[in-house]
């Protein structure tokens, strides 16, 4: 570690020290607190982390007789294996009922939707979505997020940007569906671009849709 201090500050150095590290920036030398690096071993209450639940359906898996295990295999469409299809199915599964499929599920058609109009009922200070859903023979999740205030201009979303705002069942043929974006509904600001976004949730099996959105200005 070497530092050097000036009249008004540090004026070079490098290194670190008790947590403190001496940086060059834009504007000079300076010193920032060591931030403390993200766990992803950490658990969050509606998504458990991806390395736990990996690691207890693969522990499941173990667990399976010989017959089990060769109804993965025959499922499986080469050149995947039947532990990944096995894995496959069951990660998304797993996170939704903390449990697996013993057997592989029946292949049915998958739910679909097609997103027709949306916008924002100022004195209602909801979301208004218009849609029409084909659901499939396993019940389906409509999962809905946001972007709001974004420039008039805005028509493509930075995916990273959506929020989950609420989840719903899917309903077949045309619906209308209204929603809250609750903690920032009264602070929509007039002629801004929104998006709404859905990804289906088939309830079985724990498949995601990719996402869908649609754009208005409120």
């Amino acid at each position: 570690m070497k530092v050097s201090f000036g009249l008004v500050g540090i004026i070079s150095g490098s290194g670190g020290l008790g947590g403190i590290t001496i940086q060059n920036g834009r504007y000079g030398h300076f010193a920032r607190m060591n931030p403390k690096g993200i766990s992803r071993n950490d658990n969050i209450p509606l998504q458990p982390c991806q390395k736990e639940v990996f690691i207890n359906v693969s522990k499941l898996w173990r667990t399976l007789t010989i017959a089990q295990v060769n109804t993965w295999n025959a499922a499986a469409i080469f050149p995947a294996t039947g532990y990944a299809y096995y894995l496959k199915i069951n990660l998304a599964y797993y996170k939704i009922n903390a449990s697996i499929l013993i057997a592989p599920p029946t292949i049915i058609a998958p739910a679909s939707i097609v997103l027709t109009s949306a916008f924002f009922i100022l004195a209602a200070g909801k979301f208004r979505l218009n849609y029409t859903g084909t659901p499939s023979a396993n019940l389906t999740i409509m999962r809905l997020f946001t972007i709001t205030n974004k420039s008039a201009g805005a028509r493509v979303p930075v995916h990273s940007q959506f929020r989950l705002i609420t989840s719903t069942n899917l309903i077949a043929g045309a619906q209308t569906f209204d929603f809250s974006p609750w903690w920032y509904s009264s602070n929509i600001v007039l002629g801004s671009s929104n998006f709404i976004g859905v990804r289906l949730m088939d309830t079985v099996t724990g498949s995601l849709t990719p996402l869908q959105f649609i754009q208005f200005n409120a």
